[in-house]
Protein backbone atom coordinates (compact mmCIF):
# COMPACT_ATOMS: atom_id res chain seq x y z
CA UNK A 1 0.00 0.00 0.00
CA UNK A 2 1.76 3.14 -1.20
CA UNK A 3 0.64 6.65 -0.34
CA UNK A 4 0.94 9.05 -3.24
CA UNK A 5 2.26 12.13 -1.48
CA UNK A 6 2.73 14.16 -4.69
CA UNK A 7 -0.91 13.74 -5.70
CA UNK A 8 -2.04 14.78 -2.24
CA UNK A 9 -0.19 18.08 -2.41
CA UNK A 10 -1.07 18.94 -6.03
CA UNK A 11 -4.78 18.05 -5.92
CA UNK A 12 -6.35 19.16 -2.63
CA UNK A 13 -9.81 18.01 -3.77
CA UNK A 14 -8.48 14.45 -4.11
CA UNK A 15 -8.19 14.37 -0.32
CA UNK A 16 -11.94 13.72 -0.14
CA UNK A 17 -12.07 9.96 -0.47
CA UNK A 18 -15.53 8.59 -1.16
CA UNK A 19 -17.36 6.74 1.63
CA UNK A 20 -16.94 3.44 -0.21
CA UNK A 21 -13.16 3.82 -0.31
CA UNK A 22 -13.14 4.75 3.37
CA UNK A 23 -15.15 1.66 4.29
CA UNK A 24 -12.92 -0.54 2.16
CA UNK A 25 -9.83 0.90 3.83
CA UNK A 26 -11.36 0.27 7.24
CA UNK A 27 -12.12 -3.35 6.41
CA UNK A 28 -8.65 -3.84 4.95
CA UNK A 29 -7.05 -2.53 8.15
CA UNK A 30 -9.31 -4.80 10.22
CA UNK A 31 -8.40 -7.84 8.12
CA UNK A 32 -4.69 -7.08 8.39
CA UNK A 33 -4.95 -6.65 12.15
CA UNK A 34 -6.83 -9.95 12.45
CA UNK A 35 -4.17 -11.75 10.40
CA UNK A 36 -1.38 -10.30 12.55
CA UNK A 37 -3.19 -11.35 15.73
CA UNK A 38 -3.76 -14.87 14.39
CA UNK A 39 -0.11 -15.31 13.42
CA UNK A 40 1.06 -14.00 16.80
CA UNK A 41 -1.28 -16.40 18.63
CA UNK A 42 -0.08 -19.37 16.58
CA UNK A 43 3.57 -18.45 17.15
CA UNK A 44 3.09 -18.16 20.91
CA UNK A 45 1.25 -21.51 20.99
CA UNK A 46 4.00 -23.23 19.02
CA UNK A 47 6.72 -21.70 21.20
CA UNK A 48 4.87 -22.80 24.33
CA UNK A 49 4.43 -26.33 22.99
CA UNK A 50 8.13 -26.56 22.12
CA UNK A 51 9.15 -25.35 25.58
CA UNK A 52 6.85 -27.86 27.25
CA UNK A 53 8.05 -30.70 25.04
CA UNK A 54 11.69 -29.96 25.90
CA UNK A 55 10.97 -29.68 29.63
CA UNK A 56 8.51 -32.58 29.65
CA UNK A 57 6.01 -30.66 31.77
CA UNK A 58 2.67 -29.42 30.46
CA UNK A 59 1.04 -26.45 32.16
CA UNK A 60 -2.55 -27.48 31.38
CA UNK A 61 -4.46 -30.48 30.08
CA UNK A 62 -5.67 -28.54 27.04
CA UNK A 63 -2.14 -27.82 25.92
CA UNK A 64 -1.19 -31.44 26.61
CA UNK A 65 -3.83 -32.51 24.13
CA UNK A 66 -2.56 -29.89 21.69
CA UNK A 67 0.95 -31.37 21.83
CA UNK A 68 -0.12 -35.01 21.52
CA UNK A 69 -2.20 -34.67 18.37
Amino acid sequence: MKMKTTERSTYPERRDIGPLRQIRGYFRKQRMARRVALVARLRSQIARADAERSSGVAASVGRCRLIEH
